[in-house]
């Protein structure tokens, strides 16, 4: 068995709200959910199966979990916020603070700085919890 690509594509975009995905083409989007997915696959060091991904037959070799699959979304999710708090970080290096606050590009870094945050403490919740599935214990 296997895991569709499109299955776990699916539950990345369902967390995100990003218009500006609706304005690259299908070749780009595939590229960037390809490369999401590649840098979530690394970060998933806990993962107890190969998340080898066949980009020929879009799927991941092994038959993963809706939690693998959560955990891996999240992961993504992380990495697609990093670009937009690099470009509000970079615009507010290049504008006076004052003409950044009043674009409103304060609050939007202010904002993606929680939803990050946000989102590692619950990528690692769901680490710790799925590292430790199955233990019973030392005896």
């Amino acid at each position: 068995m296997s895991t569709d690509l499109d299955v776990i594509y699916s539950k990345f975009l369902s967390q995100i709200d990003d218009i500006e995905l609706s304005l690259i083409s299908d070749e780009d989007m595939e590229s960037l959910l390809i490369d999401l997915l590649e840098n979530a696959t690394v970060e998933f060091k806990e993962c107890k199966k190969d998340l080898t991904i066949n980009v020929e037959e879009e799927c991941i070799e092994a038959d993963l979990t809706l939690e693998e699959i959560y955990i891996l979304a999240l992961s993504m999710k992380l990495f697609w916020l990093s670009p937009k708090i690099n470009r509000e970080e970079n615009l507010r290096q290049i504008m006076q603070d004052r003409d950044f606050k009043q674009l409103s590009n304060a609050n939007m870094l202010k904002a993606l700085l929680q939803l990050q945050d946000a989102t590692r403490k619950e990528l690692k919740k769901f680490k710790q919890r799925y590292a430790f599935n199955g233990f019973k214990g030392f005896e």
